[in-house]
């Protein structure tokens, strides 16, 4: 599923169902549910970038693209972006491999003599000084502004010992009285980007989770039962456009809503800090 994100609104840009090689090479099978002759074989990260294509096709406007770690991983994927020239933050493991690049202190970056072999980002991350660490806020939840501890190291980002891209490794760490693990990011912003803008970004994921349980327990998306390429598809153009009709109707309550003093609570006012767009490719994987 691709989801288009804001910090105004979010809905679904398109969906893609995912099938196993056993099936596509069971033509027959295929025939039977009525499934495209042209339909193959694809990996959900190949689906996934056609479905940004479709989107820059349509000009939906955005400035970066996010995803979980099981595409944040994937080389694929990756070139695939830099080779759109789009921008990205993207979730990856502990054992992402990057080679940290030298430069000075900047900020709440990390200072670092000379490059380095490339090392697993946790190893690298959890070598950097607490005080290099910045608390970040990004969206305002249920309880109250959501924060943590971040911090970004200029690195390449590696494959098989070649340097592929240069960019930010980016931790995430619990707060002070706060449980937790810590996370890891990449991003190919260039250099003058600011960590709380790739942070922001990188949270914008949410929208997908939310949109898949809003959807499975409001309207029906896991409850298809048919067998048919056509009903299926069928199902999910519904289901995505009810969505997208209660999220515009919820943003037009919320815009004519009288203004109280003070912070918004409201999830579609969560700060008004960040102005730019993203979209957000791929299903959830649980990160």
């Amino acid at each position: 599923t691709g989801i288009y994100a804001d910090p105004a609104v979010s809905w679904p840009l398109g969906v893609r169902l995912y099938l196993p090689q056993e099936w596509t090479d069971d033509q027959a099978r295929c025939a039977q549910v009525g499934v495209p002759e042209e339909i193959g074989f694809e990996t959900k990260p190949k689906m996934a970038l056609r479905v940004l294509d479709e989107a820059r096709r349509l000009k939906v406007p955005h400035k970066a693209v996010v995803s979980d770690a099981g595409y944040g991983t994937d080389p694929v994927f990756l070139k695939g972006l830099e080779n759109r020239d789009e921008f990205y933050v993207v979730a990856v493991p502990c054992d992402f491999r990057a080679e940290v690049k030298g430069q000075s202190q900047q900020g709440n970056r990390l200072s670092a003599c000379g490059d380095a072999q490339a090392g697993r980002a946790d190893a690298t991350l959890h070598q950097v000084p607490l005080s290099s660490w910045k608390t970040i806020s990004w969206r305002e939840g249920t309880k109250g502004w959501l924060r943590k501890k971040f911090v970004a190291v200029r690195a390449y980002r590696t494959l098989g010992g070649q340097h592929k891209q240069l960019g930010w490794l980016i931790g995430e760490r619990p707060a002070r009285a706060q449980d937790g693990d810590w996370k890891y990011y990449f991003s190919n912003f260039s250099k003058s980007t600011k960590l709380e803008t790739m942070v922001e970004y990188a949270h914008r994921r949410w929208h997908i989770e939310q949109f898949h349980e809003d959807a499975k327990s409001l309207l029906g998306w896991d409850d298809y039962q048919g067998r048919l390429w056509t009903g299926f598809h069928r199902h999910a153009t519904v289901v995505m456009l009810t969505y997208s009709f209660l999220c515009w109707r919820q943003w037009r309550m919320q815009k004519q809503a009288p203004r109280l003093p003070g912070r918004p609570s409201n999830p579609f006012s969560p700060s008004k800090r960040p102005e730019t767009t993203a979209s957000a490719a791929g299903p959830s994987t649980g990160g």
